[in-house]
């Protein structure tokens, strides 16, 4: 009975990733810096859209990510969306809004509901005529 606990909490959840490009080698603490700078830019500057949104579970958010192994720091967030899916949709569009206003950044997107990278977005995207 724990496993379908994790299983269902899994299930109902959305990674989501920005990285800053071109991500060339620099200090990391200056790199740090930059992408928290992102963070209070992207938070204060979407907050009109996501404050008043009325969240299932667990509210959009972004945090420092250091890198690791193959993997470069980045801004990660991760909401549980539980049985709303209209929550991963709106994800979906605060994460596309947020690299066409900050083109520097690139987006990678990933929903345990059907296990797909970025397969909603495409959907999305093509939905949208993007």
């Amino acid at each position: 009975m724990e496993e379908n606990m994790k299983l269902a909490t899994v299930e109902d959840t959305v990674e989501y990733r920005l990285f800053l490009i071109p991500d060339e080698p620099r200090d990391p603490e200056k790199h740090k810096e930059i992408l928290q700078k992102y963070i209070e830019r992207i938070m204060t500057q979407f907050a009109p859209m996501l404050v008043p949104y009325i969240w299932q579970n667990q509210p959009f958010n972004l945090k420092y990510k250091p890198g690791k192994g193959g993997v470069p720091a980045h801004i990660f967030g991760m909401t549980k969306f539980g049985d709303n899916i209209e929550d991963e949709w709106f994800i979906v569009y605060i994460v596309k809004q947020i690299t066409k206003e900050f083109p520097e950044l690139v987006a990678r997107y990933y929903s345990y509901l059907n296990n797909s990278k970025g397969i909603l977005l495409l959907k999305m995207m093509t939905f949208l005529s993007i």
